[in-house]
């Protein structure tokens, strides 16, 4: 059977030679197909086998390889740690060594090169920690001589020295202090100081604040002090002073000793001619400001002079303080102002008082000066001594020198009218 292929008959072809040489390519390829699949068979059983062996495999590194590695690892990193942990507990107890005892360096182990770059810079920090150790204690021991050396000086110090912060709180007392006051601190110095409920002017720190030294003279428990507030800043910044007190109680008495000597007549104890002076300018100025009264009485003992070449000046000085007595006992204490004018003349200012009343006063001086009797022991007599007052007051004088002129004039007329008398100045 043939069929023709295109329209030539040469394009015809067997049907049966076909389907022959189909069949023949057919059975070659059945054959390579099954060759192929037992190919890859037998492959795949060698890939199954081959994974097998090598699951064997990996479960032996698992079971048997790992372990060695893991405790290879372990040992590698104990040997490694303890080349870094022994040197590095090397430098710990160093430092806990020249924390208790410091030394000048440390010994370097063989260790890798970091680990003694360390150690050298440890070396370097050791030494320079050693040297300001060294001049920290030296430094130390400077500051604690220092405090000893002023804690005794302030300890024997015979000033009281106490230490106040701004509200007034003692801080700190040396021993003169608490010796005085008793031991205060923590106390209000107003309280513990002055015996104050409250504090006192002197107690405050305003005054103190800028910076200013200042010296005040205070009286605490019936003592005089001079006392010095000196103001400092602490290191937190707040403000505290420092007050030291001398007690110039003794001195205060010697000046006032002094003064009082330098006004007063030594031989009667009235004042003298110095105080007189200042005093009659001061009350006349203020007899004219406030328009009060004033006198003045001029005293001179009659005939004294004639009295000293007879029986000599001891004697005259007996009279002199006997007249002296009689004044102060006349005079109003803290009042008049009574004074040794010179030789034996006498005055006496007699503030906010008439000359009527000075009359009054002068006379019973020159009654009671009249009797009393002076025994001469040298010549066995007893003299009897008379005195001539002249008065002037304020309102016929225009001022100090005036009223004093016109109170020694009026005992010089006294003196003309035979003295043991008293006249007053008139207009």
């Amino acid at each position: 059977m043939y069929i023709r292929l295109g329209s030539k008959v040469s394009d015809m072809i067997n049907i049966d030679d076909a389907i022959n040489i189909f069949e023949k390519d057919s059975s070659l390829i059945t054959k390579a197909s099954a060759r192929l699949n037992e190919i890859v068979n037998t492959k795949y059983n060698e890939v199954i086998a081959y994974s097998k062996k090598i699951e064997k495999w990996s479960l032996f590194s698992i079971y048997a390889v790992t372990p060695i590695v893991i405790g290879f690892s372990i040992f590698y990193a104990i040997i490694t740690t303890r080349s870094i942990t022994k040197p590095l507990s090397l430098l710990s107890k160093t430092t806990k060594t020249i924390i208790d005892r410091p030394q000048k360096a440390i010994l370097i182990p063989n260790v890798p090169a970091e680990i003694r770059a360390l150690f050298k810079d440890f070396n370097e920090m050791s030494m320079r920690l050693n040297e300001s150790g060294d001049k920290l204690a030296h430094s130390y021991k400077t500051l604690e001589e220092q405090k000893n050396f002023f804690d005794t000086i302030l300890s024997n110090a015979r000033d009281s020295i106490l230490v106040m912060n701004k509200e007034n709180i003692i801080e700190y007392m040396n021993h003169e202090a608490s010796k005085n006051y008793g031991r205060a601190i923590g106390k209000y110095c107003y309280k513990a100081i002055c015996n104050q409920p409250a504090p006192c002017t002197q107690s405050g720190i305003e005054e103190v604040t800028n910076g200013q030294t200042i010296k005040i003279e205070r009286t605490l428990r019936e003592k005089v002090y001079e006392s010095y507030i000196i103001p400092f800043e602490n290191p937190d910044k707040k403000i505290s002073k420092m007050e030291i007190l001398r007690d110039i109680t003794e001195r205060k008495q010697f000046q006032e000793e002094l003064e009082k000597l330098s006004i007063t007549d030594k031989l009667t104890d009235l004042y003298n001619r110095r105080y007189f002076d200042e005093a009659l300018e001061k009350e006349v100025l203020r007899a004219r400001r406030f328009k009060h009264d004033l006198s003045l009485m001029f005293i001179d003992i009659d005939k004294f002079k004639h009295f000293n070449d007879t029986y000599g000046h001891t004697e005259g000085d007996v009279v002199l303080q006997r007249m002296g007595q009689l004044i102060k006992e006349q005079v109003r204490n803290e009042v008049d102002i009574a004074c040794r004018y010179g030789g034996e003349e006498f005055t006496i200012i007699l503030p906010e008082t008439a000359s009527s009343s000075a009359t009054a006063i002068a006379d019973r001086l020159i009654g009671d000066f009249k009797s009393i009797k002076f025994h001469i022991h040298s010549k066995n007599e007893t003299i009897q001594k008379t005195i001539s007052i002249g008065i002037a007051d304020i309102n016929v004088s225009d001022g100090a020198k005036a009223l004093l002129d016109n109170a020694d004039k009026a005992m010089y007329e006294a003196k003309k009218l035979g003295g043991n008398r008293v006249c007053e100045c008139r207009a």
